[in-house]
């Protein structure tokens, strides 16, 4: 096998793995348009109301990231609405040029929320003794199937005050966990780091004898650490949509109950 080969073929499953996390963050993108697309003209209040939750979650895990890489944090807020920016938040962050450790890091601190604000949701779900989407993942059909009945379980499951509060601030957190354009644009810029780095690691495993690799195959199995994430990641998603679903809804008995008042009244 030449070598050409073997860097496509690693090239290859590096954007398998990327998809992986990428698939779902698009859902999760997609899946809080639509909820605050239902909010309608309160959309903005919603989102300074979800966002004192959320958005903390957001620039923490930014910050987490940026520290295991090295970098320096220069400025940080983890709530401070900006109107004519839009911004709830943000981390200013030095890092090096040309580092290929820091490029790296400028492509996790990019998807940084969408891991911690996962980890956050599993967490909430878990202490409201609510059920977890992954729980419900089928070899056969992993989404469709068991998101409506997950969606179903998880309503049915929220039947006591403690478990819709643990439920509302998953929602919060949930919302505020889609990278924004300038963490898109730090993956970006960090991502040839991130395939040198990859490429990297290949050739490592690739150099080191058959014990050796077997030893430590478990601990760095990156397929099963990718698919995990884009699995948490799923159920981020999928609580945008149950959310955005029931605000619908809610909106829509909101706009019947008037026009029925209103008929009623004349």
């Amino acid at each position: 096998m030449s070598i050409e080969l073997i860097i496509y073929l690693w090239f290859q499953e590096f954007l398998t793995l990327l998809t992986i996390v990428a698939a779902p963050a698009l859902t999760l993108y997609a899946a809080n348009e639509l909820w605050y697309r239902a909010c309608g003209l309160y959309g903005y209040k919603t989102e300074l109301i979800t966002g004192c939750v959320g958005t903390p979650i957001h620039e923490i895990s930014h910050a987490v990231a940026v520290k295991l890489f090295g970098m320096s944090i220069h400025d940080i807020a983890l709530y401070q609405p900006d109107p004519q920016s839009r911004t709830l938040g943000y981390v200013v962050y030095a890092y090096q040029p040309g580092s290929v450790w820091h490029g790296l890091g400028r492509f996790v601190v990019g998807i940084a929320p969408l891991i911690g604000g996962a980890l956050v949701v599993t967490g909430l779900l878990w202490l409201g003794d609510l059920p977890l989407f992954g729980d419900y993942r089928q070899a056969s059909d992993p989404v469709v199937g068991p998101f409506w009945q997950w969606a179903r379980d998880l309503l049915s499951s929220a039947d006591n005050f403690w478990t819709w509060v643990f439920l509302a601030l998953a929602v919060m957190v949930a919302t505020h966990a889609t990278p924004s354009g300038a963490d898109l644009k730090g993956c970006a810029s960090g991502l040839f780091g991130t395939i040198v780095m990859f490429m990297t690691l290949k050739l490592v495993l690739v150099l080191l004898p058959e014990d050796a690799y077997q030893a430590i195959r478990p601990y760095i199995d990156l397929e099963a650490f990718f698919t995990e994430v884009g699995a948490q990641v799923m159920q981020l998603a999928a609580l945008g949509i149950v959310a955005a679903l029931l605000l619908s809804l809610a909106a829509l008995m909101v706009k019947l109950g008037g026009k029925v008042l209103a008929r009623s009244g004349a």
